[in-house]
């Protein structure tokens, strides 16, 4: 049976994420998503909702990932994919690294959004 490594909640506000995408433009895309995250979300008539999402599931992930410092974990070693069902989350780098130290084997996540609001809620288990 698997254990409870640590768990994460982020709720953000969907105008913030516009308001730094309009600000900072594609220099923001890079700096947090990974390049399937930004055609994922960028095809979709609500952009804006799905970029923060995924924005609040990394937040999520990084929660309970922790205690860990913010330095040692980075936005793009955080991929929220998936095929329009349940996200999936895949970890990289140093991101990686942490988790496996930790001895997280696998990464729950769930999004949901309003037109406001997005929030996600991450479980990080160990086996």
């Amino acid at each position: 049976m698997a254990g409870v490594v640590g768990v994460g909640a982020d709720v953000l506000e969907v105008a913030r994420v516009a308001r730094a995408h309009g600000r900072f433009g594609d220099r923001f895309l890079d700096r947090v998503y990974t390049a399937e995250e930004r055609a994922f979300c960028l095809a979709r008539a609500d952009a804006a909702c799905a970029l923060a999402g995924r924005f609040a599931a990394k937040e999520a992930v990084f929660k309970a990932l922790s205690p860990a410092p913010p330095a040692a974990l980075a936005f793009r070693e955080i991929a929220i994919g998936g095929d329009g069902g349940r996200p999936v989350v895949k970890l990289s780098g140093g991101t990686a690294a942490l988790a496996a130290r930790r001895g997280v084997k696998d990464v729950l996540v769930t999004i949901s959004h309003e037109r406001a609001y997005a929030v996600a809620f991450a479980v990080a288990l160990a086996e």
